[in-house]
């Protein structure tokens, strides 16, 4: 049976402090719209799902391209 669903699961960990200095509200304007602008529009890690192959039949391989963008403050668990 082939492939139908594939879930990708990313955790950036830039997500919670950049969240807590917009809620704590002692950001300049500049610097809140920065920060808002980063979180929504450039994520660490990202998957242009549209242009992959939608199935995968089986004994094939695909291979699945995910961008990962570097940010101040991120770093990888081991």
């Amino acid at each position: 049976m082939p492939i139908d669903f594939l879930r990708l699961s990313f955790d950036d960990s830039t997500i919670a402090p950049a969240q807590a200095a917009l809620a704590e509200g002692d950001l300049s304007i500049y610097d809140a719209y920065e920060t808002e602008h980063q979180l929504i529009n450039r994520p660490v890690f990202s998957w242009d799902w549209e242009q992959e192959d939608t199935v995968i039949s089986p004994e094939k391989k695909v291979t699945i391209a995910v961008k990962c963008t570097g940010k101040v403050g991120w770093y990888v668990f081991e």
